[in-house]
């Protein structure tokens, strides 16, 4: 069974973000800055850091200050599809 060998060779977290990733089509992610495990798994499965994009997350709801205070502890990722 091809599926488990994956799952043994890359690691349930990464095999898992694999197959999320493939099935969403996810191109850009955010995260916070202090989640380092997270971010090397990203890197992992071909993420980079870029500079902040317009209209993520917070963009619609959160004020012009708060939008500078969560871009300032914020990692911005990209991955090419």
């Amino acid at each position: 069974m091809r599926d488990r060998a994956d799952r043994l060779t890359l690691g349930l977290p990464r095999f898992h973000t694999i197959v999320l990733l493939n099935r969403s089509r996810m191109r850009w992610l955010e995260s916070l800055e202090f989640l380092q495990a997270a971010h090397a798994l990203y890197r992992s499965v071909g993420f980079r850091r870029i500079d902040p994009y317009e209209q993520h997350s917070m963009e619609s709801y959160q004020s012009r200050q708060q939008l500078e205070n969560f871009n300032r502890i914020t990692l911005f990722m990209e991955m090419e599809l």
